[in-house]
Parts: structure tokens; C-alpha cells; sequence
């Protein structure tokens, strides 16, 4: 259905044009941003859900839910993990990632990364507004969770969400070698 498709692009270059707007400090964490997120999130889990990768229906429905409080100015009251626990956490799952593919378990391994993806990005987010991490680290972070997502996007022929899974691993990976770059002239 092309509507669906053309939607899904229009979502995907939403987030992708926030996260460059962000990750560069051309804009901060504000209403613009938030914005953009709470719409890009509803128009790719439309075409997600057509496309029935639930990880990205998930993923979207969660990033557009803490958005909106973020432009709403709502002050998230709890506390669902420490940052200390997010990164043990995702080593495990990684282990239980690269034990599946060892044991031949390709498509259980992919579901299982889109799963860890899904994780990464809504708990670093989370950490980001909650102001747990830093910019630094929430690019770090998501330049592991957009390229541990790619293969099963692309396997599912939900080639918007690879693609920007592929532009925001680049965005995340140069913003965070630029940040690196920065902290190193200082010194």
C-alpha cells in the first residue's frame, strides 16, 4: 500500500532530522524536539504495524509515549533502572544474542537483538530526559541499538526503519567520535 509506505518515510526522515538537529547542537532537548519525535513515532508505527515488526510498533509507541511527556513538561516520577544495571543488562542479552547464533538460531538470534535494540533505545532514552547520561553516552547507545536492529528491519522488508536504523547509527557514531574529538583538544 503506497500511502502506508509514503508515511513511513515521512516519519523515518522526522526522526532522522530531530536526532541530526540533536546529536549536531543545533537544537537542545525542547518543544521542537520532542515535537518531531511524538509524530515521527506515530507515522513509522503505522507503517510498523502494517509491516508487523512489533519490535518497531513497540519501540515507536514507547518513544513517542516519552516524548510526549517530555513536551508536555511532565517530570517522569520514577526511577526504572540505573545506568550501572542498563549496561550489565545489555551485555547479557548480548551473550544470549551470540549463543543463539552459535546454536544455528539465526532467526531467533534477530528477534532477540531487535528485542535488545528496542531495550537500548528506550532506556537510554529515558536516561537522556531523566538526565542520567549524557548526550555522549545517549550516542553511544544508540548507535548500538540502530545496528543491532537493521537485520531483522531489513529481513521483515521494512526497508524505512533500516534505513533510518542505518542514517542513525552514522548520526550516533559521528556525534560521538566529534564529542570524543572535543573532550581530547581540551585536555
Amino acid at each position: 500500500m503506497l500511502i502506508i509506505e509514503i508515511i513511513g518515510w515521512i516519519g523515518s526522515i522526522m526522526y532522522l532530522v530531530a536526532y541530526f538537529l540533536l546529536s549536531n547542537k543545533i537544537i537542545e532537548k525542547d518543544k521542537l524536539y520532542y515535537l518531531l519525535n511524538i509524530v515521527a513515532a506515530v507515522l513509522v508505527a503505522i507503517l510498523s504495524t502494517y509491516k508487523n515488526t512489533m519490535q518497531s510498533v513497540f519501540l515507536n509507541l514507547f518513544w513517542g509515549y516519552l516524548s510526549y511527556f517530555a513536551y508536555i513538561n511532565k517530570e517522569f516520577k520514577f526511577n526504572i533502572i540505573s545506568v550501572r544495571l542498563f549496561n550489565i543488562s545489555i551485555s547479557a542479552l548480548l551473550i544470549v544474542s551470540f549463543i543463539l547464533l552459535l546454536l544455528k538460531k539465526q532467526f531467533l538470534a534477530l528477534d532477540t537483538l531487535a528485542w535488545i535494540s528496542v531495550f537500548v533505545f528506550i532506556v537510554s532514552y529515558y536516561l537522556l530526559l531523566v538526565n542520567k547520561i549524557s548526550l555522549q553516552s545517549f550516542n553511544i547507545y544508540n548507535f548500538i541499538a540502530a545496528f543491532i536492529i537493521i537485520p531483522k528491519m531489513y529481513t521483515f522488508e521494512n526497508y524505512q526503519v533500516a534505513f533510518v536504523q542505518a542514517i542513525w547509527a552514522f548520526f550516533a557514531l559521528k556525534a560521538y567520535v566529534e564529542d570524543l574529538n572535543l573532550i581530547t583538544i581540551k585536555k
